[in-house]
C-alpha cells in the first residue's frame, strides 16, 4: 500500500510538472502574441499615416479631384444652373445688396474700417452660399 501511494505521488508530481511546463509554454505563447499584436498595431498606424499622406481630395464645385500617389482622377457632376440661379437671386443676393451712404472715406455703415466690414460681409456671404448650396445638392 505504501508503494502504491508512493507511485501515485510520483505520478501526480510528474503530471504537475507537465502541467507547469505547459502553463509556462502557454504564457510564452501569450507574450509572443501580445508582442506581435503591438507590432501589428504599430505597422497598421504607420500604414494608415502613409496612406493619408498619399490620398488627396480637392473639391472645387462642380469638380472633385482625387489623387492617390501619382494617379489623379477628376469627377464632374452636372450643375443644376437653374436651381443655383434661383437660390442666388431669391435667397442670397437680397440679403447682401444693401445700399448705404458713406459719410467718410473708407468707413463702413457701422463705423468700422471699410476693409474689416467688407471682410465680414464676404465671410457671411460665403457661409450663406455654402448653406444654400448644401440644401440644393441634398
Amino acid at each position: 500500500a505504501a508503494g502504491q501511494k508512493k507511485q501515485q505521488a510520483e505520478s501526480a508530481e510528474a503530471c504537475l510538472l507537465r502541467s507547469t511546463q505547459k502553463l509556462k509554454e502557454a504564457n510564452e505563447t501569450i507574450k509572443e502574441l501580445q508582442e506581435k499584436e503591438r507590432s501589428n498595431a504599430s505597422l497598421s498606424k504607420k500604414l494608415e499615416d502613409s496612406l493619408q499622406s498619399l490620398v488627396r481630395l480637392c473639391v472645387v464645385a462642380p469638380t472633385v479631384n482625387v489623387s492617390f500617389g501619382a494617379q489623379n482622377d477628376a469627377c464632374k457632376a452636372p450643375l443644376p444652373r437653374h436651381k443655383i440661379k434661383a437660390v442666388l437671386e431669391k435667397q442670397i443676393l437680397p440679403r447682401f445688396t444693401d445700399s448705404f451712404m458713406q459719410l467718410e472715406e473708407s468707413v463702413s455703415p457701422d463705423g468700422k474700417p471699410m476693409d474689416l466690414w467688407l471682410q465680414d460681409v464676404t465671410t457671411e456671404m460665403q457661409a450663406s452660399i455654402e448653406r444654400h448650396l448644401a440644401n440644393v445638392f441634398n
